[in-house]
């Protein structure tokens, strides 16, 4: 009787072991930041922007062998106390419509590497509201707010919203 007792509790462990392992799992999807992201509404992302179109994803490019391996160094030895801003693949675009700023084609399109980044697919058309780096790695990054654009009344409801803010925004005086 105290054997069969001891099997249960053994294999009560046991699941116990794997449930905690899924919902491990599970949650290591979800983005995780502190502070936590913050996703503005979308008349002030729209204003903070430094451009919002609509593109059409082409083809996501994926990250290179230097990439890689610099991406690999730095989370087996990451430095302390120092901002790091990992490489992740581009997106090929093309413009539909310009809503706001300068959309420079020549910029690669950052599409994120992980969760807590605007990962973009291909074939897909998006609302991006961008921010525009300098420098020898200039690209645009998309920010989060940024929304696929489809037939469904959220997307067409969401554009609308946007495109009201950006015609409507009355500038400050002097």
């Amino acid at each position: 009787m105290e054997a069969r007792a001891s099997h249960c509790v053994m294999h009560a462990w046991i699941a116990c072991l794997f449930a905690s392992s899924a919902l491990a799992t599970f949650n290591a999807e979800a983005c995780r930041s502190n502070p936590p992201i913050r996703v503005p509404p979308l008349a002030e992302l729209a204003q903070s922007s430094d451009l919002v179109a609509i593109v059409h994803i082409s083809r996501i490019k994926p990250m290179t062998a230097e990439q890689v391996d610099f991406t690999r160094r730095t989370y087996a030895n990451p430095p302390l106390n120092v901002e790091i801003w990992f490489p992740s693949p581009s997106a090929e675009f093309t413009v539909i419509r310009t809503l706001k700023g300068p959309v420079p084609a020549s910029l690669p399109l950052r599409s994120g590497a992980d969760s807590c980044e605007v990962m973009l697919m291909e074939g897909r058309d998006y609302l991006i509201f961008g921010r525009t780096s300098s420098g020898p790695d200039a690209e645009i990054v998309p920010l989060h707010g940024t929304f696929t654009i489809d037939q469904s009344p959220a997307s067409t409801n969401m554009l609308a919203d946007v495109e009201r803010s950006l015609s409507s925004s009355n500038p400050t005086p002097p």
